[in-house]
């Protein structure tokens, strides 16, 4: 190790951790890749420089930083997993993350379109103002800060680093009641806050709000809003808040944009956003139809813009013919949004694969009707009736008739059985199906009714040798009688 610089040759054991190289340094510590030796996990270790060292006032406020970091708890702030003294050296161990920072990412791209804006700037902000909501200021907003780490699938997830010089606010003051020292210059003088500059002992979230306000400025015009010569000009600009507003030097700029740059940079406190979300809010505005249905929830916005793809998701019942709302609170997690749909998709593709599985079958539901309407059987099948002998009751007698036909003349049944007892064969072969000649209906219809005195009785109406009835004769197609 060397001892002057304070720097960790790689293979350096730093405790549980071996060292690798540098990828990092600032003004009071230097960034490590290192991998614990124990579970072989990679991860970043920022250790407090040489120079340092030997001031206790630094020491304090590096290791507080593990507690103010620590004491953040969202997706878009990096996480802290270990912090600690080695030999007289604090350190802090933090995730491990692949990518660049927003500083460096500014240099390659230029100048940000306002969406792109939205989509880094946003994740940011989200995770800033949990950092109020937690009771941390960050003091430190600036380019450098903002890391854009590349995930598994190769998308951007922003990430805000080095809360080293926070201040802790009131409710976490019992942690630590330390405060900076009045007049101390904490911070990057350009994007620190005009009562900053002027040696306010009191930091509150307007101040990070108004180096946000630096950031987004920076990134739509690729400078700076100060310009100076020395550090005193700069300061001097900062503390009058004087500065040309965006489209000055971007003319494609939307209005709302820019009044919202502007409302954040204000000089003074009580002029600026009530909060970072509502900067969020604005930002919303013009981000893409993807970031706005990622986080209008988080910022407290009920109603997302309409998309096909929620349209799709309502007719498969998963947002049950509503948009989904998630709770507009400062623990909502964006990232949780996906898990969500998904979720419900399934339950939805379930439900539908339940319906089709237990569908009643209509071919059984319906067999008993089937069966109950089927056509009669032909009328060769049905027995013939055999002519009774005289005197002896017919073995079974033929269903009753729907309707009765009137009753035959005497006349009429004297006839019918003469000619029954003179061709019995020929009854027998007649086909039921075949009706009575027209004459002989129409003969029947016309006669007049006999009074009830002179109708004949079986015994009259009777030949002298046996002869079948008269009432199973001829059956019809319904098995209705065609002469009764």
């Amino acid at each position: 190790m060397d001892e002057a610089s304070g720097t960790l040759p790689p293979g350096f054991e730093f405790g549980a951790y071996v060292i690798g190289a540098c990828v990092g340094k600032g003004g009071m510590a230097r960034v490590y890749r290192a991998e614990h030796r124990a579970l072989r996990k990679p991860v970043a270790l920022k250790v407090v420089s040489g120079a340092l060292l030997q001031r206790p006032d630094w020491r304090h406020r590096f290791l507080r930083e593990g507690q103010a970091a620590a004491a953040v708890k969202h997706p878009n702030v990096v996480d802290i997993t270990d912090v600690g003294v080695w030999q007289g050296r604090p350190y802090l161990v933090m995730e491990l993350l692949q990518g660049e920072d927003l500083e460096q990412y500014l240099a390659r791209h230029g100048l940000l379109s306002e969406s792109e804006l939205a989509r880094l700037m946003i994740p940011v902000i989200a995770g800033l103002a949990t950092a109020h909501e937690s009771g941390v200021v960050h003091r430190d907003l600036k380019p450098s800060n903002v890391f854009l780490a590349r995930g598994p699938d190769g998308e951007i997830v922003p990430k805000l680093l080095d809360f080293g010089i926070s201040k802790l606010t009131s409710r976490l003051e019992d942690l630590d009641p330390a405060s900076t020292p009045v007049g101390e210059l904490m911070g990057s003088p350009l994007y620190m806050s005009p009562e900053a500059v002027r040696g306010a002992r009191e930091q509150t979230p307007q101040s990070d709000q108004y180096s946000l306000g630096v950031v987004l400025y920076e990134c739509v015009t690729g400078r700076a809003p100060f310009r100076a010569d020395s550090l005193l000009e700069v300061l001097d600009a900062v503390a009058s808040g004087t500065f040309d507003p965006p489209r000055v030097h971007r003319s494609d700029l939307s209005p709302e944009l820019e009044r919202t740059i502007l409302r954040a940079m204000s000089a003074e406190p009580g002029a600026r956003f009530a909060s970072v979300r509502e900067i969020g809010r604005a930002l919303c505005q013009c981000a893409d139809q993807r970031t706005r249905l990622l986080w209008m929830p988080s910022f407290g916005l009920a109603e997302p813009v309409e998309s096909p793809t929620l349209a799709v998701v309502g007719s498969a019942a998963l947002r049950t013919a509503a948009p989904v709302h998630l709770p507009a609170s400062s623990s909502a997690r964006p990232g949780a949004l996906p898990w969500v749909a998904l979720g419900l998709l399934g339950l939805a593709a379930l439900g539908y694969w339940g319906r089709a599985r237990w569908k009643p079958d209509p071919t059984g539901a319906l067999e008993p009707k089937v069966q109950a309407l089927q056509p009669p059987a032909p009328a060769a099948a049905l027995p013939v009736a055999q002519p009774a002998s005289e005197g002896a009751a017919p073995e079974s007698e033929p269903p009753a008739p729907p309707r009765r036909a009137p009753e035959p003349t005497r006349a009429a049944a004297v006839e019918a059985s003469s000619k029954a007892a003179r061709a019995p064969a020929a009854v027998e072969r007649r086909s039921p199906e075949r009706a009575p000649p027209r004459e002989a209906r129409q003969r029947a219809s016309a006669a007049p009714p006999e009074p009830p005195a002179l109708r004949a009785t079986p015994a009259e109406a009777s030949p002298p040798h046996p002869a079948r009835s008269p009432r199973a004769a001829v059956l019809g197609p319904n098995r209705a009688p065609i002469l009764d």
